[in-house]
């Protein structure tokens, strides 16, 4: 029951948000601020689109332990990117 809470809380904090970011960049302070967003949404949402539906069938696919050492290599390689840049 705790978990089925927290998600309700969650969504409803991401919606109010998000409607609150719109407004922000339509009609608010930062108007103009769209033209520089939107091409970051039109990257950012079939990626996120993408992933979802992959992710579950790569993962269903490898073995746990590949999949952990996977990981671990690609956060402590873009670790060690973003400690030299």
């Amino acid at each position: 029951m705790a978990v089925a809470t927290t998600v309700v809380v969650v969504a409803a904090a991401v919606a109010s948000a998000s409607i609150g970011h719109i407004y922000n960049l339509t009609a608010g302070a930062q108007a103009g601020s769209l033209t520089r967003i939107l091409p970051i949404l039109v990257f950012t949402v079939p990626g996120v689109l993408l992933g979802e539906q992959l992710g579950p069938l790569v993962q269903a696919r490898l073995q746990p332990r590949a999949i952990t050492i996977v990981i671990t290599l690609v956060l402590l390689s873009v670790g060690g990117m973003m400690l030299a840049l």
